[in-house]
């Protein structure tokens, strides 16, 4: 599942195009330093700058402070909200996340498309 996320996460940085790199907050999510690339894409998935501090992330999207279970957010929910999961920004790159399977699109600037579903993912590049 981590290599899946991780590759993902890699397919959606070439995708969206160049994104802004982030100060070097420490930003731990399930153990694992965050930095680079990989934050300014949960950034840009967030809409909002991530706090330092250490995370735990699951599967689904949902986020929460390390050692604490409940649950503060999804980082899906967090930009595409509901009942609305579509966006576009103005780089030309749009997203869709559906919440009732967890599968999502995103179509790059680039012309690119990527889409993830828990079975799996495809790219058009």
């Amino acid at each position: 599942m981590k290599k899946t996320l991780i590759t993902l996460a890699i397919s959606l940085i070439s995708l969206l195009g160049p994104l802004n790199m982030t100060a070097t907050a420490q930003v731990v999510i399930n153990g694992q330093l965050v930095q680079g690339q990989e934050l300014a894409l949960l950034e840009y998935l967030m809409g909002t700058r991530i706090p330092a501090g250490r995370y735990w992330l699951d599967q689904n999207g949902n986020w929460g402070y390390e050692g604490n279970p409940v649950i503060q957010g999804n980082i899906f929910a967090s930009q595409y909200g509901n009942p609305q999961p579509s966006n576009s920004n103005r780089s030309g790159s749009s997203t869709h996340y559906d919440p009732s399977d967890g599968s999502y699109m995103i179509r790059g600037s680039n012309g690119c498309t990527i889409v993830s579903t828990p079975s799996g993912s495809i790219s058009s590049c």
